[in-house]
């Protein structure tokens, strides 16, 4: 049994609706901002990887700079 009347049924109705609608808006949009940072970030993971690795590799010694500075520092 209701202690409205139809009218005022309605209109909770109207408004439970309508915040029903505005909470899925906004769970979509959240879902698609989600998604654009997740990517972004995993791009600018995979550059900052690539740039790392090149510059290992363009500034590295030698493999046997690193024997001979062993070897050094051992006897020591």
């Amino acid at each position: 049994m209701s202690y409205f009347d139809p009218e005022t049924q309605s209109e909770l109705n109207r408004q439970r609706i309508h915040e029903e609608m505005q909470t899925i808006h906004l769970q979509t949009k959240a879902v698609r901002g989600k998604n654009i940072l997740h990517r972004s970030l995993a791009l600018l993971g995979g550059w900052m990887v690539a740039r790392g690795e090149k510059l290992r590799m363009k500034n590295s010694a030698p493999q046997a700079y690193y024997t001979e500075l062993n070897k050094k520092t051992a006897h020591r």
